[in-house]
C-alpha cells in the first residue's frame, strides 16, 4: 500500500513517479535518483518541486522503508549541506554552486545530484610541493574489485600515497585489525561504478559516494592512498580516502568546508578514529607526561581489549634506523600500533607506507619500545571504540500457503549471529494481499510494525488472495539487523500438462491440452495462457490470433473459443489458472510438436532467349510444396547483367533487391531479356514460411554491342560551322535507331559543340537525343581540334567512334602598332591614339586588355575611374572611346592587347610615356619660441611651394608631443608621432597648441600627384611648466579620532602661470586609521585618489586614531605638479607645550592641556559637547567662528571641581565644561589673529575684555 504522503505531493512528475516507486514500499537508490535525474531534466527547479522534494525528505521512513545511506543522501541534496557551496569536479578550482532553491538550474540540479549520488564532484588533487617533486597529477578511471585476492579488507591493502595523510591511514591499519566488522559494513557498492562509504560525524552516520575515478600517474598508478603489491585490484583504500576528502568538504570534521585531497592532510588522529569508528572518548598518552612508563598496562589493556592505537612522531625527531639501515621511525609521520610483544615488552607498530616497493628502504612493521617512543618525543591516542557491538542477522525463506491460513514467525524467520540477545522486531507489507497478526490482531500494511522481542511467539502471517513482498529486521539494543526480504504466495490451482505431437497446420482445443486441478475445490474463472511461437504456432481466440511471448488473459467462459494452431517443428507453452482467490502457479513448460514446413519449392532451368525477348514470369518455373499449400507470395532476384529485368504492369523491377509479388500479381509480372547472360533466382511463400530460393538458372541472349559511328577528318575554313549529323554515319547490328548520342571534342584550338545556340563545354559527355540531332552543330575554332561520338540504341552504348579531327587555319589574333610617347606635365591621351589595330582575318576587337606598370603614378583611366596597375584591366570596343591614359611623373611602361571574338593576340611591344619627374611640394619652415599655451593657424607654421605650381591638395603633419604640445582639428586633439593627414580645405581649422617646453614638428604636402618630401624638422619652444604647488596648512595638525577636516582647508594652491588646478590626487599612509572620503564613500590608503575640482568640496579627511601622513598634488589642465610635503594629522587628545589640536566638526573628545602654552582650535565650537582640563597659563581655547570683532560676552559657571565657561558674539555662543577648580580665575579674550576669538584663564585677575582687533 502507498503511504499517504505520496498523495499529498504537488508537482504533477514528481507525484507520478512516487506512486509508482513508492508502492512496493521501499525507496531505493536507484527510484531517488530516478525522482531527482526527471526534476533536472525539466529545466529550473520550480517551487512545487522543491516542496515536493522536502515533502519526500521529511518521510524517507513514514510507511516507505528507505537505506541509511540512501537517506542520507536525499537529505543532504534536498535540505542543504555546506558542501554543496561549490562544486569542484576534480579542477583546482571552487566554482560556487548553492544548495536547492527555486531556480537552481538543470545544470546545477545535475552537479548536486552528481556529488552526492555519483562522485563526480572530485576533489581537488593538487598538493604542495615535496622534496621529492611530487606536481599535479590528472584523474584517471581506474576499474577494480573492492577487495584484492584475499577478498576481504587486509592490512597489505594499506599503502599511503602522495598525500600526507599518515592518520587516515594509521587508522585505517587499526580498524582492519581490531573491527573487521565495521570495515565489511562501510561501503554499499550500487552496481553502477560508484559506492557509498560510511563514516561518523557526532556519533551519527553520514555517508559519501564516490566512483572510479582518481589520480594517477601515467594514466594506470594511483597516486595515493593504494594497494600497491596488487593494484589497482583492491580498490577501498583509494575509495576510503577519496571519501574522507569529500567529507571534508562539509566542514563537519575539525576542516575548512573545502574539497580536496590536501585537506586531510595531517588530520588530527582524535578526527580519525570519530571518523572511522564512532569513538565517544580518544585520549593522549604524551611521552613527556611523568606518568608515561607507568601508563604501560593501560596501554596493553587498550590494545587487548580492541581499543584502536596511533602512534604519532613529532616532525623535530631524528630517523631511527633497524641493524640492516632500513627506517624504522620517521618524524612527522604516524604510524598503527597493531599489538604488545609480552614476550620483549616492546609494542608492535605498522608504517602506512607499505610494503613491497622497489627498492623499498623502510620496514613495514617492527617493534619499538616506551623508552625509544620516549627519546623520539612520540605519543599514543587511544580510543575507546572496542565496545562496537555487531548487529544481529535475520534468515528468511520464501513460504507459500492456503489463503486465509496462518504461520507462525517461527516458520518463517530466525536470527543469527550478534554480540546481544534480540530486543525488538520490526516487519513489514508492502502490499498488503495478506497481513501480519500480533496477538491474532491483523496489522497494516505499508508502515513499519514494531514488536517486542517478548512478543515473538504471537506474531505470524495470514495468506492473502495474492503475492506479498515481506521484510523483517532485528534490534539487539544498540544495532538493527539489515532488513530481510521474502515473498509469501498463496496456493492456487494446478494445471498438468504434457508434451503432444501435432500433424502440420493442426488446431487444437485447448481445453483439450491441460487439466486442471484446485486444492479447494474451486472452479477456474480465468485462465492465462503463454506460448514461445517458435515455428509460428499460436494460440487463436475466435479467430483471432494471439501473440506470443506475452501474457494472454481468457475467462473461463471464453475457454471453448480458445484453440492452439500448430505450427512448424516444436512450440513451448505453459498455462496457469485462477479460482478467483488467487492465481497458481504457471503449469511445466510443456511442448507441441508438428512436421518441420522446409517451405515452397520453385524449380528452374536455363533459357536461350532471342534479342530483346519477353518471358511471362510463370513460364519461368514450376512451383511445388511438400504440403500441398498454394504460394501467398512471391520473390524475384536477378542480377540485371547487360540490362536484362523484371517488369510488373510495365515498370521495370530493380536487380539486386527482392522484389515480392502476390500470386494476383504474379499474371502480371514479365522478364525482359538483356544483351548476354543474366543471372536469376525465385522463392515463395506458402502462407506459413518462405521456401529456400530456387537454384540460380540463366536467361542468355546475344550480346548487343551495341552502334557504330563511322567518321573521316575534316578540313574546314576559318569559322565554319556544319550540322553534326554531317560527321558521321550510323549502324546497329540489330538495326535499332539510336535513341541518344553523347559527343565529345578535345576543345584544345576553341571548335566546340553547339545545341540551340549554347556552347557545349570540351572534354566531357554531352548527351543528346535522337531528337536534339538536327540541333545539334559544330564550330570549328583555330587549328585541329580532336572530335569522338557514340551512340545508344535503348538497350546499351555502342564503343566510341574512332578519334577524329576538324582542322581550321590556325588563328594567331589581333595585332596592336605602339609606340614610345614623350608627354608633358599631367597629359592626358585617349587610349585609341596610343597603338593601331589589325588582323589575318580582318575580324574586329571585340575586346581590349590594356596594363602599365604604374611605376612614376601613370595610369588608365575609364570614365574617370583610374584603372590599377600591374594586372589585367579588360575593356570592351565599346568602352574603348571612354578609354584614357594619365601621365605620370617620369617614365611609365604600358602594354596592350585584343581579342577578336576567336582568340586573344599578343601583347603588344613594351611602350613608354615619358613625362617630366614630379618631386612634389615643397615646406619651408623655421623653428619658433611660443607663449605658455599659445596657439598657432597650422598655416602659419610653414610656406608652401610646388615645382609645377600645383595647389596642394592633401597635408600631413607630425609632431613628436614632448611637453604636451599637439595639433587640433576642429577642437579635436591629433595624436602625436603620427601621420596626420589634412585636406587642403581643412587647414585652416588645423591649429598647434604648444606645450611645456619645445616640441618637434614636420610638415608634408601632396600636389594631387605626388607627396613631396617632409619638411626640416623645426621645434616650436614654450617655457617648461612645472605644475602646480600646494603647501599644507601646518606640518603637523593635532585633532581627535572621529573629526572630519575639509580637505580644501589642509593646503593652499599656486601655479606659475595662475592656471586653475583641474583635478587633484590624494594620499595617505592609513598609519594612523585615518582615511579620506568622497561624498561619504572611504577612499583607500596607500594609492592614488584622483578627483576634480569639482568634487574638492566633496572631499574630507577623517582623523584616525594615531599619526597618519598626507600628501596632496594638483593638475593645471597641463601637467602634474609634484606632491606636496608631508604632513602628518595626529590624535593625542592632549596639548603639549606650544601644540595646536584643531576639532573642525563636533565632538564629545575629553581634552588635556599638559603644560601652560597649548591651544585648543574649535572650527565649530557650538558642537564640541566633550571636556577640557589642566587649561593654565598661556593656554588658549579658539573659537574660530566667535568674531572678536563683533564683540564678546564671557561667562562661567561653576565649583571647585569644574564648571562652564560660556562665550558669545551675539549670532554665535559656545559653551565649554572645564574640569578644574577656576574658581578664582577670570577669562580673558582676544583676537585669535584670524578673525575669531581666542580664550585664556589668569587666576586672581578682575575679568576684562581687550579691545577689538582694529578697534
Amino acid at each position: 500500500m502507498t503511504a499517504s504522503w505520496v498523495y499529498s505531493l504537488v508537482d504533477s512528475g514528481i507525484k507520478s513517479d512516487m506512486l509508482n516507486f513508492a508502492a512496493d514500499g521501499v525507496f531505493t537508490y536507484a527510484e531517488a535518483y530516478d525522482v531527482l535525474a526527471d526534476v533536472a531534466n525539466r529545466g529550473s527547479v520550480t517551487a512545487n518541486e522543491l516542496n515536493s522534494l522536502q515533502v519526500i525528505a521529511a518521510n524517507l521512513n513514514s510507511g516507505l522503508s528507505t537505506s541509511d545511506y540512501v537517506s542520507h543522501l536525499f537529505l543532504q541534496l534536498v535540505d542543504g549541506n555546506p558542501a554543496n557551496a561549490t562544486w569542484t569536479g576534480g579542477s583546482t578550482v571552487h566554482v560556487t554552486l548553492g544548495n536547492l532553491q527555486v531556480g537552481t538550474t538543470s545544470t546545477q540540479m545535475s552537479e548536486l545530484i552528481g556529488k552526492w549520488f555519483l562522485g563526480t564532484d572530485l576533489p581537488d588533487p593538487t598538493l604542495p610541493p615535496d622534496a621529492n617533486g611530487w606536481k599535479l597529477q590528472g584523474y584517471s578511471t581506474v576499474v577494480g574489485p573492492l577487495y584484492s585476492s584475499a577478498g576481504a579488507a587486509t592490512v597489505n591493502d594499506i599503502c599511503q600515497g602522495a598525500d600526507g595523510d599518515c592518520e587516515l591511514m594509521s587508522g585505517l591499519i587499526d580498524v582492519v585489525v581490531f573491527h573487521p566488522q565495521v570495515m565489511s559494513s562501510m561501503f554499499v557498492d550500487n552496481g553502477n561504478g560508484t559506492y557509498g562509504v560510511r563514516f561518523y560525524v557526532g556519533g551519527q552516520e553520514t555517508w559519501e559516494t564516490v566512483n572510479d575515478v582518481f589520480p594517477t600517474v601515467n594514466g594506470t598508478e594511483l597516486d595515493y592512498g593504494h594497494n600497491y603489491n596488487e593494484q589497482p585490484t583492491a580498490m577501498w583504500v583509494a575509495l576510503v580516502e577519496k571519501a574522507y576528502a569529500q567529507l571534508s568538504a562539509t566542514g563537519q570534521i575539525g576542516h575548512p568546508a573545502v574539497n580536496s585531497y590536501n585537506n586531510i592532510s595531517a588530520d588530527p588522529p582524535t578526527n580519525v578514529l570519530e571518523n572511522l569508528t564512532d569513538a565517544t572518548s580518544v585520549t593522549y598518552y604524551m611521552s613527556s607526561a611523568s606518568n608515561w612508563y607507568s601508563n604501560k598496562s593501560v596501554y596493553i589493556a587498550a590494545l587487548s581489549s580492541g581499543d584502536d592505537v596511533i602512534l604519532e612522531i613529532p616532525s623535530t625527531s631524528p630517523y631511527t634506523y633497524d641493524s640492516a639501515g632500513n627506517i624504522q621511525l620517521v618524524p612527522d609521520h604516524a604510524f598503527g600500533v597493531v599489538g604488545y610483544d609480552s614476550a620483549t615488552g616492546n609494542f608492535i607498530v605498522r608504517n602506512p607506507w607499505g610494503n613491497s616497493y622497489p627498492g623499498q628502504n623502510w620496514d613495514v612493521q617492527f617493534e619499538v619500545s616506551l623508552t625509544q617512543i620516549a627519546s623520539e618525543g612520540g605519543d599514543f591516542v587511544i580510543d575507546n571504540s572496542a565496545a562496537v557491538d555487531v548487529a544481529p542477522t535475520v534468515v528468511v525463506s520464501n513460504i507459500t500457503g492456503r489463503v486465509q491460513t496462518s504461520l507462525a514467525a517461527s516458520s518463517i524467520f530466525y536470527v543469527t549471529s550478534g554480540t546481544l540477545p534480540v530486543t525488538e522486531y520490526a516487519l513489514w507489507d508492502s502490499t498488503g494481499n495478506g497481513h501480519f497478526t500480533v496477538g491474532g490482531v491483523a496489522q497494516a500494511n505499508g508502515v513499519e510494525i514494531d514488536v517486542a522481542a517478548s512478543q515473538w511467539s504471537n506474531i505470524a502471517y495470514q495468506f492473502g488472495p495474492a503475492s506479498d513482498q515481506l521484510w523483517v529486521r532485528a534490534f539487539n539494543g544498540v544495532l538493527w539487523s539489515a532488513w530481510s526480504q521474502f515473498t509469501a504466495t498463496p496456493e492456487g490451482p494446478v494445471e498438468t500438462v504434457a508434451n503432444m505431437t501435432a500433424s502440420h497446420g493442426q488446431s487444437f482445443a485447448v481445453s483439450s491440452m491441460f487439466t486442471y486441478y484446485d486444492p479447494f475445490g474451486l472452479a477456474a474463472t480465468q485462465y492465462d495462457v503463454w506460448d514461445a511461437g517458435t515455428g509460428g504456432g499460436h494460440f487463436v481466440l475466435n479467430g483471432v490470433a494471439l501473440a506470443a511471448n506475452q501474457d494472454n488473459y481468457i475467462t473461463a467462459a471464453q475457454l471453448s473459443s480458445l484453440t492452439y494452431q500448430s505450427g512448424s517443428g516444436a512450440d513451448t507453452l505453459w498455462i496457469r489458472a485462477n479460482d478467483s482467490t488467487v492465481w497458481g502457479q504457471w503449469s511445466n513448460a510443456f511442448t507441441v510438436t508438428a512436421p518441420v514446413d522446409s517451405g515452397p519449392v520453385a524449380m528452374v532451368s536455363n533459357i536461350v532467349a532471342a534479342h530483346g525477348q519477353s518471358y511471362a514470369a510463370t513460364s519461368l518455373f514450376t512451383y511445388y510444396d511438400p504440403f500441398s499449400s498454394p504460394a501467398t507470395l512471391y520473390d524475384v532476384w536477378d542480377k540485371g547483367t547487360g540490362g536484362g529485368h523484371f517488369v510488373l504492369n510495365g515498370v521495370a523491377l530493380s536487380a539486386n533487391q527482392d522484389n515480392y509479388i502476390t500470386p494476383a500479381q504474379l499474371a502480371s509480372l514479365s522478364y525482359q531479356s538483356g544483351s548476354g547472360t543474366d543471372t536469376l533466382w525465385i522463392r515463395a511463400n506458402d502462407g506459413t514460411l518462405w521456401g529456400a530460393w530456387s537454384s540460380p538458372f540463366t536467361v542468355s541472349a546475344p550480346v548487343d554491342s551495341g552502334p557504330v559511328e563511322a567518321v573521316s577528318n575534316i578540313i574546314a575554313p576559318h569559322g565554319q560551322s556544319y550540322a553534326a549529323s554531317s560527321l558521321f554515319t550510323y549502324s546497329d547490328p540489330f538495326n535499332s535507331p539510336a535513341v541518344e548520342y553523347d559527343v565529345w571534342d578535345s576543345g584544345t584550338v576553341g571548335g566546340h559543340f553547339v545545341l540551340n545556340g549554347v556552347v557545349l563545354s570540351a572534354n566531357q559527355d554531352n548527351y543528346i537525343t535522337a531528337a536534339q540531332l538536327a540541333s545539334l552543330s559544330y564550330q570549328s575554332g583555330s587549328g585541329i581540334d580532336t572530335l569522338w561520338i557514340r551512340a545508344n540504341d535503348g538497350t546499351v552504348w555502342g564503343a566510341w567512334s574512332s578519334a577524329f579531327t576538324v582542322n581550321a587555319p590556325v588563328d594567331s589574333g589581333p595585332v596592336e602598332t605602339v609606340s614610345n610617347i614623350i608627354a608633358p606635365h599631367g597629359q592626358s591621351y585617349a587610349a585609341s591614339s596610343l597603338f593601331t589595330y589589325s588582323d589575318p582575318f580582318n575580324s574586329p576587337a571585340v575586346e581590349y586588355d590594356v596594363w602599365d606598370s604604374g611605376t612614376v603614378g601613370g595610369h588608365f583611366v575609364l570614365n574617370g575611374v583610374a584603372l590599377l596597375a600591374n594586372q589585367d584591366n579588360y575593356v570592351t570596343a565599346a568602352q574603348l572611346a571612354s578609354l584614357s591614359y594619365q601621365s605620370g611623373s617620369g617614365i611609365d611602361t604600358l602594354w596592350i592587347r585584343a581579342n577578336d571574338g576567336t582568340v586573344w593576340g599578343a601583347w603588344s611591344s613594351a611602350f613608354t610615356v615619358n613625362a617630366p619627374v614630379d618631386s612634389g611640394p615643397v615646406e619651408t619652415v623655421s623653428n619658433i619660441v611660443a607663449a605658455h599655451g599659445q596657439s598657432f593657424a597650422a598655416s602659419s607654421l610653414f610656406t608652401y611651394s610646388d615645382p609645377f605650381n600645383s595647389a596642394a591638395v592633401q597635408y600631413d603633419v607630425w609632431d613628436t608631443g614632448t611637453g604636451g604640445g599637439h595639433f587640433i582639428l576642429n577642437g579635436v586633439t591629433l595624436l602625436a608621432n603620427q601621420d596626420n593627414y589634412v585636406t587642403a580645405s581643412q587647414l585652416a581649422s588645423l591649429t598647434y597648441q604648444s606645450g611645456s617646453g619645445a616640441d618637434t614638428l614636420w610638415v608634408r604636402a601632396n600636389d594631387g600627384t605626388v607627396w613631396g618630401a617632409w619638411s626640416s624638422a623645426f621645434t616650436v619652444t614654450a617655457p617648461v611648466d612645472t605644475g602646480p604647488v600646494l603647501t599644507p596648512t601646518h606640518a603637523s595638525t593635532l585633532s581627535v579620532q572621529g573629526q572630519t577636516f575639509a580637505v580644501s582647508s589642509l593646503f593652499s594652491y599656486s601655479d606659475p602661470f595662475g592656471s586653475a588646478a583641474t583635478s587633484y590626487d590624494v594620499w595617505n599612509s592609513g598609519g594612523g586609521n585615518g582615511y579620506f572620503t568622497l561624498n561619504g564613500v572611504a577612499l583607500g590608503a596607500n594609492q592614488d585618489n584622483i578627483v576634480s575640482a569639482a568634487q574638492l568640496s566633496q572631499l574630507a579627511y577623517h582623523v584616525g586614531s594615531g599619526t597618519d601622513t598626507l600628501w596632496i598634488k594638483a593638475n593645471d589642465g597641463t601637467v602634474w605638479g609634484a606632491w606636496s610635503s608631508a604632513f602628518t594629522i595626529s590624535d593625542p587628545s592632549i596639548i603639549a607645550a606650544g601644540q595646536t589640536l584643531e576639532l573642525p566638526s563636533a565632538s564629545s573628545a575629553q581634552i588635556s592641556f599638559v603644560s601652560d602654552s597649548g591651544t585648543l582650535r574649535l572650527d565649530d565650537p557650538a558642537s564640541f559637547s566633550g571636556t577640557v582640563a589642566g587649561m593654565t597659563g598661556a593656554d588658549a581655547i579658539d573659537f574660530a567662528n566667535i568674531d572678536f570683532a563683533a564683540g564678546q560676552t564671557v561667562g562661567f559657571a561653576g565649583n571647585s571641581a569644574g564648571g562652564s565657561v560660556t562665550v558669545s558674539d551675539g549670532v554665535h555662543a559656545a559653551s565649554i565644561a572645564l574640569l578644574g577648580n577656576y574658581m578664582a580665575s577670570t577669562f580673558v579674550a582676544a583676537s585669535d589673529g584670524h578673525g575669531g576669538t581666542a580664550m585664556t584663564v589668569h587666576p586672581d585677575q578682575v575679568a576684562t575684555l581687550a579691545p577689538p582687533q582694529h578697534a
